[in-house]
């Protein structure tokens, strides 16, 4: 994640499907160079939702009234550049312990009251929605879905809205992590073009399987 992270010099990462958890510390998945804002799933594992941020870039994490505390939804507010944000990252898991109904009434819940106490910001939406239905977000809110290219087999699981699409280029690329998911990358069209540098690097699968299995070769070479 750090390889990826850096190679795309990006400012903000979202990430849906973090598998973190209570017993993982945050210095077991830090990132030099940014903080770490995450939403862990309960009581259950996979899942989970997570931002990194760049360590100069001022936030602070959104706390909601949540109707159901499985909903993995993580919101925070950013001001880059003068330009206030609210992004949320977002996970609706193909078994879900909550209803369709009840994701989609916490995400227009939490937009109804930013949108009521903020005049001038932009919203972002952005995660691994599945087979939820979105439409929502673009014909009551006016959010636009930005993301053109499949993210996952056939289909756009993966997906970006935004208040002021105009102003971002997003593009979807095959991530070096181990995924079926494709990444998407949201460039501003107002800041400097960013070329993802594809690196070539040595994975190391040390489970103690594989260490038995390369004893075995080398007593058996030797």
């Amino acid at each position: 994640m750090a390889t990826e992270v850096k190679d795309s010099d990006a400012d903000i990462v979202a990430v849906s499907e973090t598998w973190f958890n209570k017993n993982i510390p945050d210095s077991c998945v830090a990132i030099d160079g940014y903080n770490l804002i995450h939403k862990d799933r309960v009581n259950k594992k996979g899942g989970g939702v997570c931002f990194y941020l760049r360590n100069d870039i001022i936030c602070e994490e959104c706390h909601f009234e949540s109707c159901n505390l499985w909903i993995e939804i993580e919101w925070i507010q950013v001001i880059y550049a003068d330009t206030v944000y609210y992004i949320s990252c977002c996970y609706y898991p193909l078994k879900p312990r909550h209803t369709p109904d009840q994701f989609i009434s916490q995400l227009r819940s939490n937009l109804d009251t930013i949108m009521a106490n903020n005049d001038c910001c932009t919203v972002i939406v952005t995660g691994d929605f599945n087979k939820l239905n979105t439409f929502f977000l673009e014909s009551e809110y006016g959010l636009t879905q930005c993301v053109r290219d499949v993210t996952h087999g056939n289909s756009i699981l993966d997906k970006f809205f935004c208040s002021h699409s105009f102003l971002y280029s997003v593009t979807v690329y095959k991530t070096s992590l181990k995924t079926k998911h494709h990444a998407i990358l949201a460039t501003g069209l107002l800041t400097r073009s960013r070329t993802i540098v594809r690196k070539k690097f040595v994975v190391i699968d040390l489970r103690d399987s594989n260490i038995d299995r390369l004893h075995y070769y080398l007593n058996t070479c030797g």
